[in-house]
Formats: structure tokens, sequence, C-alpha cells
């Protein structure tokens, strides 16, 4: 059977995640979105500009879990984001630029 075809093309990288040890300092922290924090595991965040229509149809075909969707900051800009896991639970992030 043949795949629908999916217009949601990376545009830019907006952000990298690297864990690290010993970066944290007290009082300092913050929420950590990997599934399993360990040194060296990654979470990318990419732009662009596919409508959420079209954001949503490759975890749907795939049958991938979205994790969550929310408006924040990210390092161009306010971002609307949808969040899924690769394989090897690193957190994706599929994001559109608010403008």
């Amino acid at each position: 059977m043949l795949q629908p075809e999916i217009q949601c093309r990376v545009r830019a990288l907006d952000h990298i995640v690297l864990t690290v040890s010993n970066i944290s300092q007290a009082g300092r922290e913050f929420a950590r979105r990997a599934a399993h924090p360990t040194t060296g595991t990654a979470d990318l965040c990419f732009l662009t500009d596919a409508s959420i229509k079209d954001r949503l149809k490759y975890p749907a075909i795939h049958q991938v879990d979205i994790e969550t969707g929310l408006p924040h900051l990210g390092a161009t800009g306010p971002l609307t984001s949808l969040y899924i896991r690769n394989p090897d639970q690193n957190l994706i992030e599929i994001s559109v630029l608010q403008r």
C-alpha cells in the first residue's frame, strides 16, 4: 500500500539539548524531558512551516505516540510544538515558529 504524501519538511534546527553530567547548579535546575536522561542523550527541535494537520499525519501513519503539544519559547522565538520519541527514546520536537 502506498503511503500518503506528507508535507512536513524540516527547514531549520531550533535547538538541541544534550544531557551532560555535573552541569546543574543547586536552585537553578530545569525540567528534564528525556525519558532516560543519561550522559550523551540528546533532544532535538526541528522547525517546519507545516500546518498542525500535516504535522499530525506522520505520527498517525507510523503509529508513533504524540507526547504533548504546547506553545513555548524556543531559541528563535515563540514556538508551537508537537513532541514524539525516536526509537532510542530521545525527544523529537516538531515546531512552527509563531510570527
